[in-house]
């Protein structure tokens, strides 16, 4: 794979899982569930190249965007600049 995801309420071991990605020559990644603080993703944003933020909850099929998704968008950004 050229590109991995790791999603950020794994912690330590998914920090681990990026530098293991890199060294392996891929790129990597952080993902942030709905539920789950943006601030969650400062500790990997020196070690991406992209953050994903999912805007609906897993596991429930057919529903629409979360109210919550555009504010926790201009979250992230500022916590990139």
């Amino acid at each position: 794979a050229d590109l991995v995801s790791v999603h950020a309420e794994n912690g330590e071991a998914g920090l681990r899982a990026v530098r293991l990605a890199h060294a392996l020559g891929a790129e990597a990644g952080v993902v942030l569930r709905l539920e789950t603080p943006v601030a969650a993703v400062t500790p990997f944003l020196s070690q991406v190249a992209f953050v994903t933020l999912l805007g609906t909850s897993i596991g429930v099929k057919g529903q629409g965007l979360s109210e919550q998704a555009c504010p926790r968008l201009i979250e992230a950004r500022a916590l990139m600049r």
